[in-house]
């Protein structure tokens, strides 16, 4: 139970902020509030619906094996946001990096 507890926790915690900075990198400035809002919106929309799908699986299996598919659940989705290149590409204030720097 901890372990997947763990998994979870750790997965999501890496996910969320990486998620958000590429998020806000690819929305034109103009636009990042109201995508934002409107992704935030659908966060709270679907939240009741997610607790009772964790809820559902749990009383099919157990806790653990719950929180060991939302676990790899977060893990499949930040391999594949880092899988794509644009994504990969952006630097930490928004910018694309075109050419990796070798030290000088």
């Amino acid at each position: 139970m901890l372990v997947a507890t763990l998994t979870v926790g750790l997965t999501a915690g890496l996910a969320s902020p990486l998620l958000a900075c590429a998020f806000q990198a690819t929305i034109d400035d103009a636009y990042v509030a109201r995508a934002g809002s409107v992704t935030s919106l659908s966060d709270s929309a679907l939240m009741p619906l997610s607790l009772a799908g964790f809820g559902v699986l749990a009383g099919a299996t157990s806790v653990a094996t719950a929180c060991a598919v939302c676990g790899g659940a977060f893990l499949l989705q930040m391999a594949y946001t880092l899988s794509r290149r644009q994504v990969r590409r952006l630097g930490a204030d928004g910018t694309v990096c075109t050419a990796t720097s070798g030290g000088s």
